[in-house]
């Protein structure tokens, strides 16, 4: 079979960037909340926000579970509201999108809150504002023709599995479901840490023989062969998490907090149209995902909505962000002081726009 490329076409005219190294004085600013003036409604423009305002939101990848971001952008959600935002993907570390905004290169990111309880937890003042994905966004698959018939403690003992850069929240969610079902990575299993470009490649070349992925990757790969659908979902064994949140310098809210809202309430009319309106929404995914097949992008999108990806209004919670807290914990990728939700979920344009 002759597979086609997905082109991961960088959105917004903006490239690729290197990792960028983390200027903590450069977000310090004020840690005090600041109030949101404007009313703001999930289906209304906000006449406070300054005229074409140019923000840059940094992402690790481009992933299916990103969708509501893709359809604030490329539907004029954000352009209503007097923002003109671009999506720069970074993905060649763990961190690299995150230090982008800490060293002010980026107005924000889309990316797990828990790289805002690392970075502040070294001095910064990062603050998740919205909610994009909802739950685990990632699926263990197997190579075509390996046996997975056995219980999966059993049949990834000894293995190699391909996953994301340590400190990336795969790698997180991966090493914490490992240690529940008694495999200690390093031990019993061999992470294979790389960027996501790489998984088909380690898979047909007999590298790996299992892969943590997500959409549209994960379809891709199934529908072509070249893995199996997921032997075991991550999404539906975690429940509720902040998985993929917007993330900015609390210096950004409290310097322009109408800014921030407009923001917000451009995503969360986005997460909205995500959750009931396929045809924008695979419209969209057609335009993002450069080279996917109609039934690629389908099952992705059928995926997201079992699995609940998206939450309505963009909703964070404080217990979907203690699932995070507990993994980074377990694991020990975090080992600062105990996270409190409120120094790094700031829920004021939420509740300002779930109030409309």
């Amino acid at each position: 079979m002759t597979r086609k490329k997905i082109h991961l076409r960088t959105i917004g005219g903006a490239v690729a960037a290197t990792t960028m190294s983390a200027l903590l004085a450069a977000c310090g600013g004020t840690s005090g909340s600041a109030s949101a003036s404007a009313t703001v409604t999930t289906g209304s423009t906000v006449s406070s926000a300054k005229p074409s305002a140019n923000i840059t939101i940094a992402e690790p990848l481009q992933s299916f579970g990103y969708l509501p971001l893709y359809i604030a952008q490329k539907e004029g959600y954000f352009t209503k509201r007097g923002l003109n935002v671009k999506i720069q993907t970074m993905d060649t570390s763990a961190s690299g999108f995150v230090d982008a905004v800490l060293n002010g290169s980026v107005w924000g990111d889309i990316g797990g809150p828990e790289h805002d309880a690392y970075a502040n937890a070294k001095g910064a003042q990062l603050r998740s504002v919205a909610n994009v994905v909802n739950v685990s966004n990632n699926y263990l698959v197997a190579r075509k023709g390996v046996n997975t018939s056995l219980p999966l403690a059993q049949q990834l003992k000894g293995q190699k599995i391909a996953v994301s850069f340590y400190g990336g929240t795969p790698n997180v969610d991966l090493r914490y479901w490992l240690n529940s079902i008694g495999l200690t990575p390093g031990k019993d299993v061999t992470l294979v840490e790389s960027a996501a470009s790489t998984y088909f490649a380690a898979v047909k070349s007999g590298q790996v023989n299992y892969v943590v992925t997500s959409d549209p990757q994960l379809s891709q790969g199934a529908i072509e062969g070249i893995w199996t659908q997921p032997i075991f979902d991550f999404a539906k064994w975690f429940g509720p998490y902040t998985y993929s949140t917007i993330n900015v310098p609390q210096k950004t809210i409290t310097n322009d907090p109408s800014q921030v809202a407009n923001f917000v309430a451009a995503i969360a009319e986005a997460d909205n149209t995500a959750l009931t309106n396929p045809a924008v929404s695979l419209k969209v995914a057609e335009e993002v995902f450069v080279g996917a097949s109609p039934q690629i992008l389908k099952a992705s999108y059928q995926r997201a909505v079992a699995d609940k990806m998206w939450a309505k209004n963009a909703l964070q919670t404080d217990a979907a962000f203690q699932t995070d807290v507990k993994a980074i914990t377990e694991v020990g990728t975090y080992q600062g002081p105990p996270i409190n939700p409120s120094s790094v979920i700031d829920n004021q344009f939420l509740e300002v726009t779930n109030a409309g």
